[in-house]
C-alpha cells in the first residue's frame, strides 16, 4: 500500500504541509496556527471589483480566496492593527515595524510550490509576481505567531 492509495486525494496536501513543517521547524512552532486551509476556494476580480480578507496576526499563511495572474496589479488598503508580543503596548498597522517586523507579507500557491515571499504592507500598489493563489500573514518569527494578537483586514481592488 502505498502513501498516494492511503491518502488518495490528500497525499499532495499531507505531503505539502509536512514539508512546510520541516522547512520551518523551530522550538515554539505551532503547527495548529500554521496549518493551511485546503477549503477556501479561490477565484479571479474583475476590472474595478474589490475583495477583502481578514488576517489575524497569530496564524501562518492565511488564504485570501483572490486567484492571481502574474504582472496583475491591485491597490492595497488595510485597516486594523496587530501586535507580536501579547504584553506589548505597541501596536502595529500593515506597515510592519522599521524592521519589516509585523508587516504584512504574502505568497503564491501554485501547484503545491510557493512563490518567494514578497511585501505587501498596509498600502500602494501590488504587482503579483507569479500565476497562483495568493495567501497573506503578519510577518513574525515562526516560533513566536502564537504570541501575536490583532487582525487586520486587507482590501485588494482591481484596476478598471
Amino acid at each position: 500500500v502505498s502513501f498516494e492509495q492511503t491518502y488518495g486525494a490528500m497525499a499532495d496536501q499531507i505531503s505539502f504541509e509536512y514539508l512546510f513543517f520541516l522547512t520551518r521547524l523551530c522550538n515554539g512552532y505551532r503547527t495548529d496556527l500554521c496549518a493551511w486551509d485546503w477549503k477556501r476556494k479561490f477565484t479571479a476580480m474583475g476590472p474595478g471589483s474589490s475583495r477583502t480578507a481578514q488576517v489575524q496576526a497569530a496564524r501562518g499563511y492565511q488564504p485570501t480566496g483572490l486567484l492571481v495572474k502574474a504582472g496583475q496589479e491591485y491597490e492595497v488598503a488595510c485597516t486594523g492593527t496587530w501586535k507580536l508580543e501579547k504584553a506589548s503596548t505597541k501596536s502595529l498597522t500593515a506597515a510592519g515595524d522599521d524592521a519589516g517586523e509585523g508587516k504584512l507579507v504574502g505568497v503564491i500557491f501554485q501547484d503545491y510550490i510557493l512563490s518567494d515571499e514578497f511585501d505587501i504592507g498596509a498600502s500602494g500598489t501590488l504587482r503579483v509576481p507569479s500565476d497562483g493563489q495568493l495567501f497573506v500573514r503578519c510577518k513574525s518569527d515562526w516560533a513566536s505567531i502564537g504570541d501575536n494578537t490583532g487582525t487586520v483586514t486587507l482590501k485588494l481592488t482591481a484596476p478598471k
